[in-house]
């Protein structure tokens, strides 16, 4: 149970901390002589990362049933919950590699990262004595969460002056917003029931996600109209 939902945990991590390691290069040049630069950079990083691992992180949460049926079986049902709890640690992970290789190693600071994965993972295992043998896979899908929480939450404190100008809370908002409306889809959707027909929930994953770039794209957010419009340049006339 607890093998089924790494695989999607690690997946998706794998996924988004790739797109994240492109641009670690960038961000270690001008954090050595531009940083004005280094700020702008690390800024559209962040909030291209809430814009699309928030639904990211939704998507699975709201169908993960189907999910485990489509990778194990119905059999593994069960993982449902260790998906879920896999799904949160999976934002504190992301968030944490952008603030340890996007902040710390760029500015010399390797230190303090070790000290982030050394405190997390004494603290994963303390608290898998604790937590497996209650909860079994859940109680180590839990204490992942924890340590994820525990590493971003390290770096951050130390970056904490540079973070405040990374975040932009109108991002946060827009976000949330395009959040409610993929899961008002959702529901819709599972009202007609293709949402959780075993053959069309990934149609339902599709209109959801295409109902969520509208809405962000009718609030006006700028990473998502200049990533539609690398996908589809207008022609000109």
């Amino acid at each position: 149970l607890y093998g089924v939902a790494t695989k999607v945990y690690t997946i998706v991590k794998q996924v988004f901390n790739a797109a994240i390691g492109v641009t670690i290069p960038r961000l270690s040049n001008y954090a050595n002589c531009n940083f004005e630069k280094f700020i702008y950079l690390l800024r559209r990083m962040v909030h291209i990362t809430i814009v699309f691992i928030l639904p990211a992180s939704l998507g699975i949460i709201l169908y993960k049933n189907e999910i485990v049926n489509l990778i194990a079986g119905k059999e593994f049902q069960d993982a449902s919950v260790t998906l879920t709890l896999f799904s949160i640690a999976i934002i504190f992970a992301v968030f944490a590699n952008i603030i340890c290789n996007g902040i710390l190693v760029p500015n010399g600071k390797e230190k303090i990262v070790l000290n982030a994965a050394i405190l997390s993972a004494i603290i994963n295992m303390a608290l898998n004595f604790i937590f497996i043998p209650i909860y079994n896979h859940n109680g180590a899908a839990f204490t992942t969460v924890i340590a994820e929480l525990v590493m971003m939450l390290y770096a951050l404190l130390h970056e904490k002056e540079i973070a405040k100008e990374l975040i932009e809370v109108s991002t946060i908002i827009r976000t949330g917003i395009g959040c409610v409306v993929m899961g008002g889809v959702y529901y819709l959707l599972s009202v007609i029931g293709i949402s959780h027909h075993k053959q069309l929930f990934l149609l339902g994953i599709v209109v959801c996600g295409m109902f969520y770039i509208l809405s962000m794209l009718v609030m006006g957010d700028t990473e998502v109209r200049c990533l539609m419009k690398k996908l589809w340049p207008m022609k000109n006339a």
